[in-house]
């Protein structure tokens, strides 16, 4: 069973996940708070195996609230709510310690399965966000301009070239006629691409090559 704990200063938020969650048999909401101290006295009460926690909340917000958590339970898992994911806290909140953040509008089956992802240690954010996180997070760190290489590096050439195409609409029967191979080693390279990038969907995986050319990568030339 998945303990959680539920952070939010909206009840009708609150309201919706708990009945989200009370109808999946291995996850339970066992506590509740509507601020960031309420959410902090909470987890260190209940020591649940997962946080739920609003960024934007009256009395302590949701990233002071995880960096204390965390230094007193550093191996807490908390989540971050968020209605849009290009939320600037939500790169304070990573900063923080916090393991990725889950969209408001997801419908219960993503919800739910996210939660479990985060219980399985995955980071639960964009590949866009992931890599403009990793960029800002180094640089910090090392106070200095750090090239990183980019994750589309390891794709093959034709890999990238098929990514572009379908990136610019082409579909899987005009990529195969243009680069003279067939529909089905269209779709393979598609498939190892998203493989490689470690993402779910080649709509992910394209979003990661354009960060890649918006940053200037220099792509694979192998």
């Amino acid at each position: 069973m998945i303990r959680v704990v539920l952070v939010d200063d909206h009840r009708l938020v609150r309201e919706g996940i708990r009945d989200i969650l009370s109808r999946v048999e291995d996850i339970e909401v066992v506590g509740e708070a509507c601020n960031g101290q309420e959410g902090m006295e909470k987890t260190l009460e209940l020591r649940p195996d997962l946080v739920l926690m609003d960024i934007q909340m009256p009395v302590c917000d949701g990233i002071t609230a995880v960096t204390r958590i965390k230094k007193q339970l550093p191996e807490s898992i908390i989540a971050m709510l968020t209605v849009v994911d290009t939320d600037a806290s939500l790169f304070e909140a990573l900063k923080s310690g916090a393991a990725g953040y889950l969209l408001k509008n997801m419908s219960s089956v993503e919800f739910t399965e996210a939660i479990r992802a985060l219980m399985r240690g995955e980071l639960m954010v964009s590949p866009s966000l992931a890599s403009k996180i990793l960029r800002g997070f180094v640089n910090e760190v090392r106070g200095k301009t750090v090239e990183l290489e980019s994750p589309i590096n390891s794709l093959s050439k034709r890999e990238q070239e098929v990514l572009t195409l379908i990136s610019q609409g082409f579909t899987y029967a005009q990529v195969a006629q243009k680069l003279y191979i067939s529909e089905n080693t269209v779709k393979n390279h598609v498939h190892n691409a998203v493989r490689k990038l470690h993402v779910q969907n080649r709509i992910q995986a394209i979003d990661v090559l354009r960060e890649a050319q918006r940053g200037n990568v220099m792509l694979n030339k192998d």
